[in-house]
């Protein structure tokens, strides 16, 4: 593949972007994306645990089949 990518005229963040390339910018965007995607994730755990504990998770209870 060539480095030489077009660049979308649309989307300004694209634009934007194309001017990091190489730069050590780039790698503190790409370090803060995946910071924003942790982030999520800690805050999807953490809603999972909360609701684990609210609704007794775990608990077995014995179901008559008729």
């Amino acid at each position: 593949m060539s480095e030489n990518k077009k660049v979308c005229s649309i989307c300004p963040f694209e634009r934007l972007f194309s001017f990091f390339r190489e730069s050590e910018a780039k790698k503190h965007l790409i370090n803060a994306r995946r910071e924003f995607l942790l982030m999520f994730r800690s805050l999807i755990d953490q809603e999972v645990e909360r609701l684990e504990k609210k609704t007794g998770k775990g608990t077995a209870k014995k179901v008559d089949i008729k």
